[in-house]
């Protein structure tokens, strides 16, 4: 398998030319502060950048470059989407969060993330912007990796990471993937490249262990596609643990197998079992389809996302598949 390729620079501009977008929460407070960001980064390189609403039409997903996103949880539909993506997740005592997400569409583009608590803080992260952008070249800016401000390390992470790493070969192999999926709910909040290389080492175990338990698989992969991009791990490791979450559903016990027997028997997702498997069976196989398109991975998505179709046409299902 080939590995996906990693964008981990956000270009704003390509051979003196605007390869990017500013969207913004729509009201005309933030049209204003998107509006002064473009002519700041005007005045400074020379190509104004387009500012576009983030409003009900969601044009963000039909961009062709690079998109910088203003806003909050609150009032961005495209930060919203982000964040029940597992993409980005700031921690409640954030008030400014300056990230690139790196190519959440699997088309090669990324986003920008100015987030804040209200206007002044999203505002905020104008000036820190202007400070990181580098020019490797004339005609070309661009955004490194970036995650700002950098959340410090609490004694209790610190604490949880050293018990995890100590105990990893000790304990149950089962350990392994409770605390993958502990990283999984961490890492895109704090960013600790610590926490990448304690995913890491979880995931070889269970990988050289072939433990392919369909209960845990969601929690596992939830958020690989963020930390895929951590300079901690290097593509020997990203193939292992590519190859893993692939095996895993490839499965016939434990995962497209279990899927498929859930569905044969016309189980109602009950229990953690049945759904579990199917939720976390979609997600690794949308991963798949998405970055190593194939016409298999293709179809084991649409076996498991058809799982919960009879809930999403029959029963109460009011929700936005788009922006949620």
């Amino acid at each position: 398998m080939k590995l996906k390729k990693l964008y981990l620079d956000t270009e704003l501009v390509r051979d003196g030319a605007a390869c990017a977008v500013i969207y913004h929460a729509a009201s005309p407070d933030y049209q204003a502060a998107a509006e002064d960001l473009a002519r700041q980064l005007k005045e400074r390189y020379g190509v104004s950048l387009p500012v576009k609403p983030d409003d009900a039409q969601r044009t963000w997903r039909s961009e062709k470059g690079n998109i910088i996103a203003l806003g909050n949880m609150g009032n961005s539909l495209l930060i919203r989407w982000l964040y029940y993506r597992a993409f980005f997740d700031p921690s409640s005592d954030t008030k400014r969060r300056l990230q690139t997400i790196h190519d959440p569409w699997s088309e090669g583009r990324n986003v920008i993330v100015l987030g804040g608590v209200d206007l002044g803080s999203v505002k905020a992260n104008f000036p820190r912007l202007l400070e990181l952008l580098k020019t490797p070249r004339p005609g070309s800016v661009l955004l490194p990796r970036t995650l700002d401000p950098q959340p410090p390390m609490s004694q209790g992470i610190k604490a949880r990471i050293a018990e995890y790493t100590k105990d990893l070969t000790k304990l149950h192999v089962r350990y392994a993937a409770y605390d993958a999926g502990w990283v999984c709910d961490n890492y895109a909040r704090l960013g600790h490249e610590e926490l990448a290389t304690l995913y890491r080492d979880c995931l070889r175990r269970l990988a050289d262990e072939k433990y392919y338990v369909h209960l845990y698989l969601f929690r596992e992969c939830q958020a690989w596609e963020v930390i895929e991009h951590s300079p901690a791990l290097t593509d020997a490791d990203r193939l292992m643990i590519t190859n893993f979450f692939r095996n895993v559903v490839a499965d016939e016990k434990e995962g497209i197998g279990y899927v498929r027997g859930s569905l044969r028997g016309k189980r109602l997702i009950q229990g953690n079992h049945p759904s579990q498997a199917a939720c976390g069976v979609m997600v690794v196989a949308d991963y798949l389809r998405k970055f190593y398109p194939s016409a298999l991975h293709e179809k084991w998505y649409r076996e498991a996302s058809s799982f919960f179709e009879p809930y999403r046409t029959k029963g109460s299902y009011t929700g936005d598949d788009e922006g949620m």
